[in-house]
């Protein structure tokens, strides 16, 4: 799966592990069906879109009723390309994202005055590759939003403040579109879901180190430069790594 230009998710990926990254994006292994913890986020998330563009459009969005629709549709139409986990079937994964629409709606529905939706974000890197994110709301005051769809609620407030000040996509896409307050609005996926908005400011100096890091994990990767995680951290482990059985420095001993 390689790919002609950098993202967050490829630089979290390499984070995390320089041969998972490399399984991945170098040698374009087969990785398992996502599970349904995707499904249900990038179900919101798709409402989400369709709401704010309407208000955008016409200052007018959807229903609680419209949003919750929009947002099965979008689950049914895509449910057979994943992995079921959170729920044990279809139906009780198309309730799950019903009751997390109507949290969506009823939390953030009104709470924002956007500007423009998945914003395609997009600058040169380096000579080789440019640097592309879709931002998943841009606010008319100037607000970097990130829709999350969490299996638990995050930490406090204050403590949320410095993790979003160094949240690599959240840092990075304000740098790319010159904006320095940046946003989570989170619904967590239970069978009771919660609602919370949590904000931070990042400043200069934020966005001057997620570039370093950016480059450092770059350079990296164009000097092929591919180092394995310690294998005794909990994502390297046949549940969260794809390659776990097949890797040298997974499950596979020689």
């Amino acid at each position: 799966m390689k790919r002609n230009y950098y993202s967050v998710s490829q630089i979290t990926k390499y984070q995390q592990c320089g041969m998972k990254y490399y399984y991945h994006y170098v040698e374009g292994r087969p990785v398992r069906p996502i599970s349904d913890y995707a499904l249900h986020g990038s179900s919101i998330d798709d409402a989400a879109n369709s709401h704010f563009d309407g208000v955008i459009e016409n200052d007018k969005g959807h229903t609680i009723s419209q949003f919750v629709d929009k947002a099965v549709d979008f689950h049914d139409t895509n449910v057979d390309k994943y992995e079921l986990v959170a729920t044990k079937d279809k139906s009780e994964s198309r309730d799950r994202v019903s009751i997390l629409g109507k949290t969506y709606h009823i939390s953030y529905a009104k709470k924002f005055d956007p500007m423009i939706t998945q914003y395609k974000v997009h600058e040169q890197h380096n000579n080789h590759k440019d640097f592309i994110g879709y931002v998943d709301l841009l606010t008319v005051d100037a607000k970097v939003v990130d829709n999350k769809v969490k299996k638990s609620m995050p930490m406090t407030q204050e403590t949320m403040q410095n993790v979003l000040s160094r949240d690599l996509q959240l840092v990075k896409y304000a740098d790319m579109t010159d904006m320095d307050t940046v946003g989570m609005a989170v619904v967590t996926n239970t069978k009771n879901p919660k609602a919370e908005y949590f904000e931070a400011t990042v400043t200069k100096q934020d966005k001057v180190i997620t570039n370093k890091l950016i480059k450092r994990v770059t350079d990296a990767i164009e000097a092929n430069v591919f180092t394995p995680t310690d294998s005794q951290n909990w994502w390297c482990s046949a549940k969260w790594c794809d390659f776990w059985d097949t890797c040298d420095f997974g499950k596979r001993r020689k």
